[in-house]
């Protein structure tokens, strides 16, 4: 099988993983949109890249690839079959078409970031592509959020202060903006042929994603007033 088609097996096989563990958590646990989508995008990322690699004898980059065609085919299908979910749904504010733009780009990073979970977990592609160091990368998302966190208390006031209430939603959507930026790089850096740095790069935004979520499910999950 060719490269190419390698690919689109690949896409496909991510797009229909995806749509599976979407119907899954939405019926298993009914979690909200903005926590769904992108943890069911990255899951079926990393699962259909594995697979792909084993079974085709897909080479690093092309994971990255197929993750980033699979976005295409499963908003394609939100728009068709659920026009009101993630970033298909068009709203009718002043600025909306530029919202819609955003999150269209931050989907195309979050399906094409959830492949970078392989460089650091997986046998097949740190024996024969990019293998960082997972210590190092744990460590500067941990760091990051411990960053954020002194710069939230210094701002708010002490611990148990007005901000605290919203204290990990702060942290949630701080790491979230890191993640897509550094995610995003690692995508750049991939398709430029800069495989470790953007291993690296992408494997950062996938821990510093998960750090800011995991202290915002720690601390009550609020949200915006």
């Amino acid at each position: 099988m060719s490269a190419s088609r390698r690919v689109l097996f690949g896409a496909a096989l991510i797009a229909l993983l995806t749509v599976v563990l979407l119907f899954s958590l939405r019926l298993a646990f009914r979690l909200q949109n903005v926590v769904l989508l992108p943890v069911t995008f990255i899951a079926g990322a990393a699962v259909g890249g594995a697979a792909v690699m084993r079974r085709e004898g897909a080479h690093w980059p092309e994971p990255v690839y197929a993750g980033l065609v699979s976005t295409l085919l499963l908003l394609m299908l939100l728009r068709v079959a659920f026009p009101g979910m993630g970033p298909t749904y068009v709203g009718d504010y002043p600025g909306a078409a530029r919202d819609q733009a955003k999150s269209f780009l931050a989907y195309f990073v979050v399906g094409g970031a959830g492949v970078f979970m392989l460089p650091m977990f997986d046998s097949v592609v740190r024996r024969e592509g990019p293998r960082p160091s997972v210590y190092r990368i744990a460590l500067t998302a941990v760091l990051f959020v411990v960053l954020v966190a002194a710069v939230q208390m210094a701002v708010t006031g002490r611990w148990g202060g007005t901000g605290y209430p919203y204290f990990g939603l702060g942290i949630f959507v701080a790491g979230s903006v890191a993640a897509l930026i550094t995610a995003g790089l690692g995508i750049l850096l991939t398709l430029v042929g800069a495989h470790d740095m953007g291993a690296w790069c992408g494997g950062l935004g996938l821990w510093v994603g998960a750090l800011g979520f995991l202290v915002w499910l720690l601390t009550g999950m609020r949200w915006f007033p």
